[in-house]
């Protein structure tokens, strides 16, 4: 049997382990303002200094997280107490994590190229047997937070790989044993070097609460104060960072 997913994946994770939050998030907020400018308008855009002083506090927050990858993925590795329909969804956030070819082209500095990777792994990790997220606000906060670094046209598109692996997770619930087992062998010894979903397993429909929780919406950042950021969504949704990184919701006023 070839091992091949399990391969790339550690390939990958040595790249992840070069990186250093501190040292990198100058470079990664300078993508950040570059890419996404509408998220920084409010705050005089671009250019201004509290623009330049939150993208920094959420480039160390995304480092942080792109950086502990390794002890997700290695978890999604373990096959120890999940049944077969829940492995091979895990096995699926592994091929796109270790793709070269998804969404954010891996290869963009400073590590940015990792964050719908991060996104993927973080939504998976806690999706149920049944393909539902039954969160956990702070696994939504993470994922939403991390989307702050998508541009306008990525941001629909990791969307709907998010949602579409919700759906293949509630199929996969249904599908025999016999098929599951197939497509698990098919992903570990051939890994997809784009990023279709394995063949044999339709998608099924994801209940609403778990459609909700893997919306991107646009965001804006109304305020950065003393390392405090407040972020809307325009879904009515407003995360506060607090200046030592945590995360919260409050009511839209």
């Amino acid at each position: 049997m070839r091992w091949t997913l399990f391969q790339r994946v550690m390939q990958k994770l040595v790249e992840i382990r070069e990186l250093d939050p501190r040292r990198d998030a100058t470079t990664y907020a300078e993508q950040l303002l570059a890419r996404c400018p509408a998220l920084f308008a409010e705050l005089g855009g671009a250019t201004a200094l509290p623009a330049q002083l939150a993208a920094r506090a959420i480039a160390e927050d995304h480092l942080r997280e792109i950086c502990g990858l390794a002890e997700h993925v290695v978890a999604l590795q373990d096959r120890t107490g999940h049944p077969s329909n829940e492995y091979l969804v895990r096995l699926l956030a592994l091929a796109y994590f270790s793709s070269d070819h998804n969404v954010v082209a891996d290869d963009a500095p400073a590590g940015y190229g990792m964050v719908d990777d991060c996104m993927t792994v973080i939504a998976v990790e806690r999706l149920d047997a049944a393909g539902r997220l039954p969160c956990t606000d702070e696994t939504m906060h993470r994922v939403r937070y991390m989307s702050l670094a998508l541009s306008e046209d990525t941001r629909p598109k990791v969307e709907r790989i998010l949602q579409r692996a919700a759906g293949f997770a509630r199929a996969c619930a249904e599908a025999s044993e016999q098929s599951l087992e197939r497509v698990t062998l098919e992903l570990i010894e051939g890994p997809p070097e784009r990023f279709p979903l394995p063949n044999g397993i339709p998608l099924a429909p994801i209940d609403s609460d778990t459609l909700h929780h893997l919306s991107l919406p646009p965001a804006r950042l109304l305020e950065a104060e003393a390392g405090a950021l407040t972020i809307a969504f325009d879904d009515g949704i407003t995360l506060r960072r607090s200046p030592t990184g945590e995360l919260s919701e409050r009511a839209q006023a």
